[in-house]
């Protein structure tokens, strides 16, 4: 697992994979960009916003992310590895971030709002939840 996660052409997506502690949302978001792509930070912090007003968590992007509930920061980490659109995103056990989600359809919807595409996703999580991903469009492997 680790190794699919440390992989130079990934994107993770985990509940061990935290922003800075010293950065709000928007600038965890936004540096993926400035790290990786050498965005200027200007650009990068519109660019992040854009991608968490998208998820409706634009009101969130000044706050700390310890004062996001779980679903938030799934979908604060999606927005970050949405930012790098030639990498493969490696979500880590979703259900963990989400327990009370009975399918897969939180993560497509909010794919569809970043226009990340099924092809760019792979998802790892244990087979007793995996009922959970009937009728799923990503690479779904056991973890």
């Amino acid at each position: 697992m680790r190794e699919v996660m440390a992989q130079p052409n990934t994107v993770p997506i985990s509940m061990h994979a935290p922003f800075l502690s010293n950065l709000n949302v928007q600038a965890n978001v936004a540096l993926v960009l400035e790290y990786q792509e050498y965005w200027f930070n200007g650009l990068a912090q519109q660019k992040a916003l854009e991608q968490l007003t998208r998820l409706e968590l634009g009101h969130k992007a000044t706050s700390h992310h310890t004062k996001l509930t779980h679903a938030e920061l799934f979908y604060a980490q999606l927005a970050r590895a949405s930012m790098l659109s030639d990498r493969e995103i490696v979500i880590d056990r979703p259900f963990g971030f989400v327990p009370f989600e009975s399918s897969v359809e939180f993560i497509l919807s909010a794919m569809a709002r970043l226009e990340i595409t099924h092809e760019r996703v792979r998802i790892i999580d244990l087979l007793a939840i995996k009922n959970r991903y009937k009728d799923e469009v990503c690479r779904i492997e056991e973890w």
